[in-house]
């Protein structure tokens, strides 16, 4: 079955079976997804689907999303729209450290200009347009779990012995 989340509405026809996905999660290993967009159906949407295997946080403000990631929350995998009113997601990923940025993936269903295109590539994210199915949120976020993140510049490698 596929589920497409569409901007400006719900669309989420019964329960998806992720089971197979989330199989290779670890029950133990409950992990953190920041989910940023100004649409509440998408919030819920995506919340839904997430909720077995993962804490997902979900909010409308990318402001609010800043300040919890600067205040020391930690969050495997961020999914940030584009357009938003007030902090837009392209703010957001450059107002984040950069220790955390190879971990967001961007989600839009707005037709982007040639610029805001290439701002979007020059992040180096990935980016979902809406209406995605599960599947390739699912894969999207696989990925991003696989990307080494960077040390604070504070923080040193161990040397080996």
């Amino acid at each position: 079955m596929s589920v497409f989340f569409r901007p400006g509405r719900y669309v989420f026809p019964g329960l998806t079976d992720t089971s197979e996905w989330m199989a290779k999660t670890s029950p133990h290993e409950r992990r953190r997804l920041l989910l940023i967009d100004d649409d509440p159906m998408i919030l819920r949407a995506i919340g839904r689907s997430m909720k077995e295997a993962w804490s997902v946080i979900a909010l409308e403000d990318a402001s609010e999303g800043l300040a919890r990631v600067l205040l020391g929350e930690r969050f495997d995998v961020i999914l940030c729209d584009v357009r938003m009113p007030g902090m837009d997601g392209l703010r957001f990923f450059h107002a984040l450290p950069e220790t955390v940025r190879p971990r967001l993936v961007f989600i839009t269903g707005d037709a982007l200009d040639h610029r805001t295109l290439a701002r979007l590539r020059e992040t180096g994210a990935p980016v979902l347009r809406k209406p995605f199915p599960l599947s390739a949120l699912l894969q999207s976020i696989q990925e991003q779990l696989t990307v080494p993140l960077a040390l604070p510049e504070s923080v040193s490698e161990p040397e080996s012995e």
